[in-house]
């Protein structure tokens, strides 16, 4: 039979199991429970005395693990809510969608919210995001090229994109009225896009080309509208009409409204909908490598 150091004889399993069940089952004292387990109660303190503290140990560990799959989820939520956020439609035509993980994707913690959603549809809606973004970028860029060169064509006469006054080439330049078209042409185009009215009477600050009764109507900003002969066009104003009309057929306009645009937020709405998910869970299933157990 094993003795102790002192030559004792050791508590055995069964021994240390009884004393336990003893003390926490049927809440006996060392003295009562001497009577069931002949062992002297000084032992049977130590052998309780070393349950708590294992027990203890045990909690411990168990409350410091239950803090630290917190905070991992909570990291993992935090990413979530900031590819949410990055989701955002263009509102105007030149803007770049972007590309909801750029800047998240080089950080070791994206590795291991991409082992918790592996199989998840995300990935697949973020694609479509991504391929429906460079479309837009793609068409965009054309069309604001296209309307520019056909305005310069138009015209014959530079177009400025800014206010910068060039006393040396004023000759060459475009009239005062045309600097800075750029927001207004850019955010009209926009609204073609998205099928939303063009504000209208002049006094709103955009730009609106209407064919009526063979005549052009134009109001740039606060200027008064202007009234051109479709049949003699002529002029700058005559230049701007004909080519926001070149723009507004354009195949470029029929892409971005009918396919593009619908596709940025279809795949948007999709993936923003796994997220909330995800979000309003609180809770990643699977594992990952930085998963504390």
């Amino acid at each position: 039979m094993a003795k102790d150091p002192r030559g004792r004889r050791e508590v055995t399993a069964e021994e240390r199991s009884e004393i336990i069940r003893l003390a926490v089952d049927e809440g006996l004292a060392p003295p009562r429970i001497h009577e069931k387990v002949p062992r002297d109660t000084r032992t049977i303190k130590s052998v309780l005395d070393r349950h708590r503290k294992e027990q203890a140990t045990r909690e411990g560990m168990a409350e410091l693990v239950r803090q630290a799959m917190r905070a991992h989820h909570d990291d993992l939520l935090d990413m979530a809510r900031d590819i949410k956020e990055a989701l955002v439609l263009p509102s105007g035509l030149l803007e770049q969608p972007r590309d909801p993980v750029a800047g998240l994707s080089d950080g070791p913690l994206y590795a291991g919210f991409t082992e918790h959603l592996h199989r998840s549809s995300l990935w697949q809606d973020l694609a479509s995001w991504n391929n429906a973004s460079a479309r837009w970028q793609r068409l965009g860029v054309t069309l604001w090229e296209r309307f520019c060169f056909g305005l310069v064509t138009e015209s014959g006469m530079p177009f400025s994109a800014t206010e910068e006054r060039d006393e040396a080439a004023s000759e060459e330049r475009s009239p005062c009225w045309l600097w800075g078209l750029q927001p207004f042409i850019a955010d009209a185009a926009m609204r073609l896009v998205r099928g939303e009215p063009i504000p209208w009477p002049p006094e709103t600050p955009y730009c609106r080309v209407v064919s009526r009764t063979g005549q052009f109507r134009i109001s740039i900003g606060l200027l008064d509208i202007a009234q051109i002969p479709r049949q003699e066009p002529a002029g700058p104003l005559a230049s701007l009409a004909r080519a926001w009309e070149q723009l507004t057929g354009s195949e470029e306009v029929r892409e971005l409204s009918g396919d593009t645009f619908p596709g940025l937020d279809s795949s948007r709405a999709r993936a923003t909908g796994a997220l909330d998910t995800l979000i309003l869970k609180r809770v990643f299933g699977g594992r990952c490598r930085y998963c504390p157990v």
